[in-house]
């Protein structure tokens, strides 16, 4: 879902900034779209500082994959 929204908003002219988490085997593809990557956690709050800077819209699109 994220790589099709990166990619939409690309084609309408948007500068797009992507949060990843460290490894997330989506980097590359996301990169090949030309999206700006921040590494990062919502979990880590301090891994997220400054990673809205001068961003005016977020969509958020973090699920919890992990069932107990």
């Amino acid at each position: 879902m994220g790589s099709r929204l990166v990619a939409r908003l690309l084609r309408a002219g948007f500068r797009v900034r992507g949060l990843v988490l460290p490894g997330d085997p989506q980097q590359k593809r996301l990169e090949q779209l030309g999206c700006e990557l921040w590494e990062g956690d919502i979990r880590d709050p301090s891994s997220l500082r400054g990673a809205c800077d001068e961003v005016d819209i977020v969509y958020h699109l973090a699920a919890n994959h992990h069932f107990a």
